[in-house]
């Protein structure tokens, strides 16, 4: 973490990361509260939180069925292959491929038309 909070720079000034607590919280890293009072703020605050984590892992579920060659890391070597640029390229895709489900998206948006993709 201290390589992050080298790079960071005033980054994240006024705004956190939202993790697990096995990578230890710190300045910029916040974590659910442990062991919260019933009927507590903090309580309501991890179950708020929780609800927003699922959405991202459902998320990187569905990138790893969609393109599984992106966490494939035999094959995603740092400095051998673009893995940075193929995983922006997978989301890319993977939100395309989220938009064209008419009735299989998580939010209740209809997808764009074919002509708004094009403006």
């Amino acid at each position: 973490m201290d390589v992050l909070r080298d790079y960071v720079d005033g980054t994240f000034e006024g705004r956190y990361v939202y993790g697990d607590p096995a990578y230890g919280c710190n300045h910029c890293m916040i974590c659910p509260f442990a062991s919260p009072d019933a009927d507590s703020n903090e309580r309501r605050f991890n179950a708020r939180m929780s609800k927003v984590c699922e959405a991202v892992e459902w998320s990187f579920g569905r990138l790893k069925i969609l393109w599984p060659f992106v966490f494939d890391d035999k094959k995603m070597q740092v400095r051998r292959t673009p893995a940075g640029k193929l995983f922006y390229v997978a989301v890319l895709f993977t939100n395309c491929h989220c938009c064209m489900q008419p009735m299989g998206n998580q939010i209740s948006i209809p997808p764009m038309s074919k002509d708004e993709w094009d403006e």
